[in-house]
């Protein structure tokens, strides 16, 4: 079940984390991950956005809840996590992310997860 009202990062009134968010967002991620846990939110330019990573979390937003969130993706206008992170398997939909997913599929093919299984964790 998703927490009611995750950890918020602490950031400036108006600009929240983005300058340390912009500085190397993976290891930003990370860093708040390892502090707060598997869900949390911060704030980036005014804008609030969530981190979940934990498997049941990500599975009741991609599964039970999908009705309730939408990506925001317009290649012209990127917004959210598209305007840091561009028009990526993460933040793409519909024809981009079917193109995207099925480049990266092979990387998840089972005679390859031994090889990434120590770096996953």
């Amino acid at each position: 079940m998703l927490p009611s009202t995750p950890p918020q990062v602490p950031g400036h009134f108006l600009l929240g984390s983005l300058f340390e968010f912009k500085q190397d967002p993976f290891k930003k991620l990370c860093e708040w991950h390892a502090e707060y846990g598997d869900c949390l939110s911060f704030k980036l330019a005014g804008r609030q956005y969530f981190m979940l990573s934990h498997p049941d979390y990500v599975e009741q937003i991609l599964i039970h809840q999908k009705h309730n969130f939408g990506k925001i993706n317009d290649a012209r206008k990127p917004r959210g996590l598209a305007s840091i992170l561009g028009q990526g398997l993460v933040t793409s939909d519909g024809d981009l992310w079917r193109k995207q997913r099925q480049l990266i599929q092979p990387v998840f093919q089972r005679k390859n997860l031994s090889t990434l299984l120590p770096k996953m964790g």
